[in-house]
Protein backbone atom coordinates (compact mmCIF):
# COMPACT_ATOMS: atom_id res chain seq x y z
CA UNK A 1 0.00 0.00 0.00
CA UNK A 2 1.35 3.29 -1.11
CA UNK A 3 2.09 5.73 2.28
CA UNK A 4 -0.40 8.92 2.25
CA UNK A 5 1.97 11.18 1.54
CA UNK A 6 -0.64 14.79 2.55
CA UNK A 7 -0.01 17.10 0.22
CA UNK A 8 -3.97 18.68 -0.14
CA UNK A 9 -5.11 17.01 -3.05
CA UNK A 10 -4.37 18.43 -5.75
CA UNK A 11 -6.93 19.10 -8.96
CA UNK A 12 -5.51 15.46 -11.36
CA UNK A 13 -9.38 14.39 -11.66
CA UNK A 14 -9.91 17.80 -13.82
CA UNK A 15 -7.21 15.55 -15.95
CA UNK A 16 -9.80 12.84 -16.16
CA UNK A 17 -13.22 15.15 -16.90
CA UNK A 18 -11.23 17.07 -19.98
CA UNK A 19 -10.36 14.16 -20.89
CA UNK A 20 -13.87 12.96 -21.21
CA UNK A 21 -15.08 15.53 -24.42
CA UNK A 22 -12.83 17.30 -26.56
CA UNK A 23 -15.08 20.23 -26.24
CA UNK A 24 -14.66 20.58 -22.62
CA UNK A 25 -13.96 24.06 -21.98
CA UNK A 26 -10.50 24.69 -20.37
CA UNK A 27 -11.23 28.59 -19.74
CA UNK A 28 -14.58 29.96 -17.88
CA UNK A 29 -15.45 33.11 -18.66
CA UNK A 30 -13.90 35.67 -16.51
CA UNK A 31 -16.02 37.09 -13.47
CA UNK A 32 -16.33 40.21 -12.04
CA UNK A 33 -13.58 40.77 -9.41
CA UNK A 34 -15.21 40.35 -5.70
CA UNK A 35 -15.12 43.67 -4.40
CA UNK A 36 -14.30 41.73 -0.85
CA UNK A 37 -11.24 40.23 -2.08
CA UNK A 38 -7.66 42.00 -0.77
CA UNK A 39 -5.23 43.52 -3.10
CA UNK A 40 -2.50 41.63 -4.27
CA UNK A 41 1.13 41.03 -2.37
CA UNK A 42 2.76 44.11 -4.02
CA UNK A 43 5.48 42.94 -6.75
CA UNK A 44 9.46 43.56 -6.53
CA UNK A 45 9.77 44.97 -10.13
CA UNK A 46 8.18 44.36 -12.93
CA UNK A 47 9.96 43.15 -15.74
CA UNK A 48 7.45 44.42 -18.15
CA UNK A 49 7.73 48.02 -17.08
CA UNK A 50 10.29 50.28 -18.21
CA UNK A 51 13.26 50.61 -16.44
CA UNK A 52 16.63 49.02 -15.67
CA UNK A 53 16.98 45.33 -17.59
CA UNK A 54 19.43 43.58 -15.30
CA UNK A 55 18.28 42.39 -12.00
CA UNK A 56 19.65 43.54 -8.70
CA UNK A 57 21.39 39.59 -8.58
CA UNK A 58 23.15 39.97 -11.98
CA UNK A 59 24.25 43.34 -10.86
CA UNK A 60 25.62 42.43 -7.51
CA UNK A 61 27.47 38.88 -9.26
CA UNK A 62 28.87 41.28 -12.28
CA UNK A 63 30.86 43.21 -9.49
CA UNK A 64 32.77 40.04 -8.25
CA UNK A 65 33.08 37.43 -10.63
CA UNK A 66 34.35 37.27 -14.47
CA UNK A 67 31.53 34.99 -15.72
CA UNK A 68 27.84 34.55 -15.03
CA UNK A 69 24.84 32.34 -16.10
CA UNK A 70 21.80 34.39 -16.64
CA UNK A 71 18.51 34.04 -18.36
CA UNK A 72 18.20 36.47 -21.12
CA UNK A 73 14.25 36.90 -21.10
CA UNK A 74 13.00 38.34 -25.21
CA UNK A 75 11.00 41.72 -25.30
CA UNK A 76 8.42 39.95 -27.57
CA UNK A 77 6.21 37.46 -25.85
CA UNK A 78 3.01 35.44 -26.98
CA UNK A 79 1.35 36.61 -23.75
CA UNK A 80 2.31 40.68 -22.48
CA UNK A 81 2.03 40.72 -19.30
CA UNK A 82 -0.04 42.34 -17.65
CA UNK A 83 -3.34 41.48 -19.63
CA UNK A 84 -2.38 39.40 -22.07
CA UNK A 85 -3.32 36.23 -19.95
CA UNK A 86 -6.82 37.55 -19.07
CA UNK A 87 -7.39 38.66 -23.14
CA UNK A 88 -6.42 35.37 -24.02
CA UNK A 89 -9.14 33.40 -22.00
CA UNK A 90 -11.83 35.78 -23.20
CA UNK A 91 -11.19 35.33 -26.84
CA UNK A 92 -10.43 31.35 -26.79
CA UNK A 93 -13.05 30.41 -23.72
CA UNK A 94 -14.69 27.96 -26.50
CA UNK A 95 -12.13 27.00 -28.36
CA UNK A 96 -11.29 22.99 -27.46
CA UNK A 97 -7.72 22.57 -25.74
CA UNK A 98 -6.89 20.02 -28.20
CA UNK A 99 -6.68 22.95 -30.88
CA UNK A 100 -5.09 25.26 -28.79
CA UNK A 101 -2.18 23.06 -28.20
CA UNK A 102 -1.13 22.99 -31.24
CA UNK A 103 -1.77 26.51 -32.22
CA UNK A 104 -0.52 28.06 -28.90
CA UNK A 105 2.70 26.01 -29.12
CA UNK A 106 3.42 26.76 -33.15
CA UNK A 107 3.43 30.37 -31.49
CA UNK A 108 5.70 30.16 -29.21
CA UNK A 109 8.42 28.28 -30.92
CA UNK A 110 7.60 30.84 -34.23
CA UNK A 111 8.65 33.83 -31.86
CA UNK A 112 11.72 31.68 -30.30
CA UNK A 113 13.07 31.28 -33.55
CA UNK A 114 12.47 34.54 -34.82
CA UNK A 115 13.93 37.07 -31.94
CA UNK A 116 16.80 34.42 -30.54
CA UNK A 117 18.88 34.63 -33.00
CA UNK A 118 19.29 37.85 -33.27
CA UNK A 119 20.31 37.76 -29.34
CA UNK A 120 22.81 34.97 -30.43
CA UNK A 121 24.24 37.04 -32.79
CA UNK A 122 25.07 40.02 -30.74
CA UNK A 123 27.02 37.46 -28.06
CA UNK A 124 28.65 35.78 -31.12
CA UNK A 125 26.49 32.81 -31.10
CA UNK A 126 27.67 31.11 -27.98
CA UNK A 127 28.55 27.33 -27.52
CA UNK A 128 26.78 26.82 -24.56
CA UNK A 129 23.75 28.93 -24.74
CA UNK A 130 20.34 27.43 -24.83
CA UNK A 131 16.75 28.28 -25.62
CA UNK A 132 13.45 28.11 -24.21
CA UNK A 133 10.26 27.85 -26.09
CA UNK A 134 7.96 28.00 -23.19
CA UNK A 135 9.21 31.51 -22.61
CA UNK A 136 11.12 33.42 -25.15
CA UNK A 137 14.13 33.14 -23.58
CA UNK A 138 17.72 32.19 -23.91
CA UNK A 139 20.71 31.03 -21.06
CA UNK A 140 23.81 31.49 -21.33
CA UNK A 141 26.91 31.90 -19.51
CA UNK A 142 28.24 35.30 -19.99
CA UNK A 143 30.94 38.10 -19.24
CA UNK A 144 29.86 41.49 -17.27
CA UNK A 145 30.81 43.61 -20.67
CA UNK A 146 28.65 40.53 -22.57
CA UNK A 147 25.51 41.34 -19.95
CA UNK A 148 25.89 45.13 -20.84
CA UNK A 149 25.54 44.50 -24.41
CA UNK A 150 22.80 42.29 -24.68
CA UNK A 151 20.68 44.73 -22.20
CA UNK A 152 20.83 47.56 -24.90
CA UNK A 153 18.89 45.20 -27.21
CA UNK A 154 15.27 46.58 -27.97
CA UNK A 155 14.91 42.68 -28.07
CA UNK A 156 15.22 41.75 -24.78
CA UNK A 157 13.13 42.41 -21.57
CA UNK A 158 14.77 41.76 -18.56
CA UNK A 159 18.11 39.14 -17.63
CA UNK A 160 17.84 37.29 -14.32
CA UNK A 161 20.52 35.41 -12.53
CA UNK A 162 20.58 31.60 -13.47
CA UNK A 163 22.27 28.71 -12.78
CA UNK A 164 24.63 27.44 -15.15
CA UNK A 165 22.90 24.90 -17.38
CA UNK A 166 23.46 21.44 -17.68
CA UNK A 167 25.09 19.46 -20.37
CA UNK A 168 23.42 19.80 -24.04
CA UNK A 169 23.91 15.88 -23.89
CA UNK A 170 24.12 14.15 -20.96
CA UNK A 171 24.99 10.39 -20.62
CA UNK A 172 22.97 7.39 -22.27
CA UNK A 173 20.38 6.68 -19.57
CA UNK A 174 19.73 3.50 -18.44
CA UNK A 175 15.89 2.51 -17.89
CA UNK A 176 16.14 1.06 -14.67
CA UNK A 177 13.22 -1.65 -15.15
CA UNK A 178 11.58 -2.09 -18.67
CA UNK A 179 7.53 -3.32 -18.03
CA UNK A 180 4.88 -3.02 -20.95
CA UNK A 181 1.94 -1.80 -19.39
CA UNK A 182 -1.36 -2.83 -21.21
CA UNK A 183 -4.74 -2.02 -21.27
CA UNK A 184 -6.50 -1.95 -17.87
CA UNK A 185 -9.73 -2.99 -16.76
CA UNK A 186 -12.14 -0.74 -15.66
CA UNK A 187 -11.56 0.40 -12.48
CA UNK A 188 -14.14 -0.24 -9.17
CA UNK A 189 -13.35 0.48 -5.61
CA UNK A 190 -15.03 -2.86 -5.37
CA UNK A 191 -13.14 -5.01 -2.08
CA UNK A 192 -10.76 -2.15 -1.87
CA UNK A 193 -9.94 0.46 0.71
CA UNK A 194 -10.11 4.10 -0.12
CA UNK A 195 -7.43 6.43 1.14
CA UNK A 196 -9.01 9.04 3.54
CA UNK A 197 -8.15 12.45 1.81
CA UNK A 198 -9.17 10.44 -1.32
CA UNK A 199 -12.82 9.89 0.25
CA UNK A 200 -12.77 13.76 1.68
CA UNK A 201 -12.82 15.53 -1.21
CA UNK A 202 -15.44 13.23 -2.74
CA UNK A 203 -13.28 11.26 -5.60
CA UNK A 204 -15.15 8.31 -5.11
CA UNK A 205 -18.11 9.47 -6.13
CA UNK A 206 -16.63 11.07 -9.12
CA UNK A 207 -16.05 7.50 -10.32
CA UNK A 208 -18.96 5.82 -8.83
CA UNK A 209 -21.81 8.26 -9.96
CA UNK A 210 -20.39 9.88 -12.93
CA UNK A 211 -17.69 7.03 -14.25
CA UNK A 212 -14.56 9.77 -14.33
CA UNK A 213 -11.70 7.56 -13.41
CA UNK A 214 -9.12 9.90 -15.34
CA UNK A 215 -9.06 7.44 -18.21
CA UNK A 216 -7.52 8.45 -21.05
CA UNK A 217 -5.45 11.41 -18.89
CA UNK A 218 -1.51 11.92 -18.61
CA UNK A 219 -0.34 12.96 -15.67
CA UNK A 220 3.28 14.56 -15.51
CA UNK A 221 4.99 14.65 -12.32
CA UNK A 222 7.77 16.93 -12.03
CA UNK A 223 9.44 15.56 -8.56
CA UNK A 224 12.60 13.81 -7.63
CA UNK A 225 11.92 10.49 -9.21
CA UNK A 226 9.46 8.12 -9.01
CA UNK A 227 9.46 3.96 -7.88
CA UNK A 228 7.16 3.40 -11.06
CA UNK A 229 7.57 -0.37 -10.44
CA UNK A 230 5.21 -0.35 -7.39
CA UNK A 231 2.19 -2.44 -7.29
CA UNK A 232 -0.28 0.67 -7.42
CA UNK A 233 1.62 2.18 -9.97
CA UNK A 234 3.37 -0.28 -12.23
CA UNK A 235 0.32 -0.74 -14.81
CA UNK A 236 -0.25 3.39 -14.68
CA UNK A 237 3.21 4.50 -16.17
CA UNK A 238 3.11 6.16 -19.28
CA UNK A 239 5.54 4.74 -21.90
CA UNK A 240 6.58 6.69 -24.71
CA UNK A 241 5.60 4.98 -27.94
CA UNK A 242 8.30 6.47 -30.00
CA UNK A 243 11.48 5.43 -28.11
CA UNK A 244 13.15 1.56 -27.39
CA UNK A 245 14.64 1.65 -24.12
CA UNK A 246 18.09 0.76 -23.37
CA UNK A 247 19.54 1.13 -26.79
CA UNK A 248 21.64 4.92 -26.50
CA UNK A 249 19.36 6.40 -29.31
CA UNK A 250 16.99 9.26 -29.64
CA UNK A 251 14.71 6.92 -31.35
CA UNK A 252 11.67 9.44 -31.89
CA UNK A 253 14.81 12.44 -32.72
CA UNK A 254 13.15 14.84 -29.58
CA UNK A 255 16.52 15.64 -28.26
CA UNK A 256 16.70 13.15 -25.23
CA UNK A 257 17.68 9.61 -25.33
CA UNK A 258 16.25 7.10 -24.10
CA UNK A 259 12.96 8.49 -22.92
CA UNK A 260 10.65 5.88 -22.16
CA UNK A 261 9.11 6.39 -19.12
CA UNK A 262 10.10 10.52 -19.04
CA UNK A 263 13.39 12.45 -18.52
CA UNK A 264 15.60 13.86 -16.13
CA UNK A 265 16.10 17.29 -17.55
CA UNK A 266 18.77 18.50 -14.56
CA UNK A 267 20.94 15.63 -15.51
CA UNK A 268 19.55 14.74 -18.69
CA UNK A 269 19.25 11.03 -18.32
CA UNK A 270 16.39 8.90 -18.94
CA UNK A 271 17.07 7.35 -15.43
CA UNK A 272 14.08 8.60 -13.26
CA UNK A 273 13.35 6.14 -10.85
CA UNK A 274 13.48 6.34 -7.44
CA UNK A 275 14.95 9.29 -5.99
CA UNK A 276 13.84 9.63 -2.29
CA UNK A 277 9.93 8.77 -1.77
CA UNK A 278 8.75 12.31 -1.95
CA UNK A 279 8.15 11.50 -5.67
CA UNK A 280 6.24 8.28 -5.42
CA UNK A 281 4.02 9.51 -2.71
CA UNK A 282 2.82 12.24 -4.92
CA UNK A 283 2.27 10.07 -7.62
CA UNK A 284 0.02 7.76 -5.50
CA UNK A 285 -1.83 10.57 -4.89
CA UNK A 286 -1.85 11.51 -8.62
CA UNK A 287 -2.87 8.01 -9.54
CA UNK A 288 -2.35 4.99 -7.19
CA UNK A 289 -5.02 2.34 -8.71
CA UNK A 290 -5.07 0.27 -4.98
CA UNK A 291 -3.76 -2.60 -6.62
CA UNK A 292 -1.82 -3.08 -3.44
CA UNK A 293 -5.36 -3.04 -1.49
CA UNK A 294 -6.13 0.97 -1.06
CA UNK A 295 -6.78 3.21 -3.54
CA UNK A 296 -4.87 6.81 -2.91
CA UNK A 297 -4.92 8.00 -6.42
CA UNK A 298 -7.99 11.05 -7.39
CA UNK A 299 -7.73 9.90 -10.70
CA UNK A 300 -6.69 5.62 -10.70
CA UNK A 301 -6.77 5.22 -14.50
CA UNK A 302 -5.07 7.87 -15.38
CA UNK A 303 -1.28 7.85 -16.56
CA UNK A 304 2.19 9.16 -14.99
CA UNK A 305 5.03 10.53 -17.00
CA UNK A 306 8.23 10.76 -14.20
CA UNK A 307 10.33 14.14 -15.18
CA UNK A 308 13.03 15.42 -13.11
CA UNK A 309 14.04 18.77 -13.05
CA UNK A 310 16.58 19.50 -11.04
CA UNK A 311 17.67 22.06 -8.60
CA UNK A 312 16.80 25.45 -10.94
CA UNK A 313 14.76 27.32 -13.40
CA UNK A 314 16.16 25.87 -17.16
CA UNK A 315 15.86 22.74 -16.66
CA UNK A 316 12.10 23.04 -15.08
CA UNK A 317 11.25 24.65 -18.04
CA UNK A 318 12.29 22.06 -20.06
CA UNK A 319 10.28 19.56 -18.36
CA UNK A 320 6.68 22.07 -18.93
CA UNK A 321 8.07 21.83 -22.88
CA UNK A 322 8.75 17.84 -22.71
CA UNK A 323 4.78 17.86 -20.47
CA UNK A 324 3.15 19.99 -23.24
CA UNK A 325 4.56 18.50 -26.36
CA UNK A 326 3.82 14.68 -25.19
CA UNK A 327 0.11 14.84 -24.70
CA UNK A 328 -0.01 15.78 -20.90
CA UNK A 329 -3.25 16.83 -19.63
CA UNK A 330 -1.70 17.46 -16.22
CA UNK A 331 1.69 18.70 -14.37
CA UNK A 332 1.91 18.54 -10.94
CA UNK A 333 5.15 19.96 -9.56
CA UNK A 334 5.14 19.17 -5.16
CA UNK A 335 7.94 21.70 -4.35
CA UNK A 336 8.71 25.18 -4.31
CA UNK A 337 11.54 27.61 -4.07
CA UNK A 338 11.63 30.34 -2.07
CA UNK A 339 13.54 33.38 -2.68
CA UNK A 340 12.83 34.01 -6.50
CA UNK A 341 12.75 37.33 -6.02
CA UNK A 342 12.17 38.79 -9.73
CA UNK A 343 12.56 35.17 -11.45
CA UNK A 344 9.03 34.77 -10.07
CA UNK A 345 7.61 36.93 -12.74
CA UNK A 346 8.74 34.05 -15.54
CA UNK A 347 7.60 31.70 -13.85
CA UNK A 348 4.42 33.18 -13.91
CA UNK A 349 4.62 33.97 -17.56
CA UNK A 350 5.66 30.02 -18.30
CA UNK A 351 2.36 28.86 -16.04
CA UNK A 352 0.47 31.14 -18.32
CA UNK A 353 1.88 30.08 -21.36
CA UNK A 354 1.51 26.30 -20.47
CA UNK A 355 -2.45 27.35 -19.61
CA UNK A 356 -3.08 28.48 -22.81
CA UNK A 357 -1.33 25.47 -24.70
CA UNK A 358 -4.08 23.40 -22.17
CA UNK A 359 -1.97 22.34 -19.53
CA UNK A 360 -3.14 21.95 -16.34
CA UNK A 361 -0.38 23.14 -13.68
CA UNK A 362 -0.87 21.63 -10.01
CA UNK A 363 0.46 21.59 -6.74
CA UNK A 364 0.67 20.79 -3.06
CA UNK A 365 -0.64 22.84 -0.38
CA UNK A 366 1.52 21.40 2.37
CA UNK A 367 1.76 17.97 4.49
CA UNK A 368 -0.90 17.59 6.85
CA UNK A 369 -4.18 16.02 8.17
Amino acid sequence: MLRVHVSIVFLTIAAGLLACDERELLFPPPSEPDSTEEPDDPVMEDPAMPGPKIDDPVLAAMETRTTIPVIILGAEQFLEPPDGYANFIAAEAETPRSELRIRVVYALKNIAERVQPSILATLDSPEDARSLWIVNAVIAVLTPPEIERVADLASVRFIYLAQAPPPAVGPAGTVFTVLNPGARPAFTSVGKTVSWNVEMVGAKRVWDELGVTGEGSIVAVLDNGVRYVHDDLRDAVWVNPGEVANNAVDDDGNGYVDDYYGFDFGAMSARVFGGSAHGTWVTGIAVGDGSGGTVTGIAPRARFRALRGGSSTYPKALAYQYAIEHGADVLNMSFSIPNLGNVRGFWRLMADHATAAGLVSTSGAGNFR
